[in-house]
């Protein structure tokens, strides 16, 4: 499903390149990632990824007594947070293979993204592909930081999901993860700072260019992500400790 939503969307932007006669750099992700169906259907994808935590299945209960609860917890923290970098790996991986056939490697922009990023190119793409942040961030910087991002953002959904669905149930750890889901699009009603909206991070137009002080900067969304994960992996190890076990399949 992943591929053929890959490919919805970059089907136009090869077509560009080809028409321009020219190669384009692989490092097309992060403009990917701005637009914000993409990254509904991105997140809900993850949800559904992460809807079975906390593996409290009947056919566990054995290892739990084995292992014992802490490490139990650990176990789980530890697929959640390696599953979070896989899935942005995935994604990325997706990406350069379907932008290879007109792809090349480069360390810098080529005149496909500078062309596109200023007219739109014969073929309208589903995406935006920002020329403030390509004047910032060369290409490798630009996509280093986003898969940093991601991994950071997917493993907090779910570590969030997670410590929920030990306090309450799996239905409320989804509700909880539609809701980050789709918080950058409650920002447009409601006014909710792009500083408290992680999923909004993942998008490189709400990144802080210059002195714009209404957008976070890399730093902060960095750290503050870091520490939220941190914070959750404390959280759902005090509540595993004091969780009493329910040896019956939800």
């Amino acid at each position: 499903m992943l591929l053929a939503i890959f490919d919805m969307y970059l089907r136009d932007f090869r077509e560009n390149a080809q028409m321009m006669e020219l190669r384009a750099n692989l490092a097309i992700f992060p403009f990917l990632q701005a637009d914000g169906y993409f990254m509904k259907v991105l997140m809900l994808g993850v949800i559904y990824f992460y809807s079975n935590v906390p593996f409290r299945e009947q056919n566990r209960l054995f290892a739990l007594n084995r292992l014992g609860k802490p490490r139990w917890g650990r176990q789980n923290i530890a697929y959640i947070i390696g599953s979070g970098l896989i899935l942005t790996l995935v994604l990325a991986v997706l990406s350069i293979l379907l932008v290879l056939p007109v792809g090349t490697f480069s360390l810098s922009w080529d005149a496909v993204y500078k062309t596109l990023a200023l007219t739109g190119g014969n073929r309208q793409l589903l995406f935006h592909i920002n020329y403030h942040i390509m004047r910032a961030y060369p290409p490798a910087v630009l996509m280093s930081v986003s898969l940093l991002l991601d991994w950071i953002v997917i493993s907090f959904v779910g570590m969030a999901m997670y410590t929920v669905s030990l306090f309450g149930s799996r239905t409320m750890s989804c509700v909880v993860g539609a809701v980050f889901a789709f918080l950058p699009s409650i920002g447009n009603w409601v006014p909710i700072s792009l500083y408290f909206s992680p999923t909004a991070w993942l998008d490189c137009d709400n990144w802080r260019i210059g002195a714009d002080s209404t957008k976070p900067d890399l730093a902060y969304m960095i750290v503050l992500g870091l520490f939220l994960n941190f914070l959750l992996i404390l959280l759902s190890q005090a509540r595993v400790r004091k969780m009493e076990w329910r040896a019956m399949e939800e």
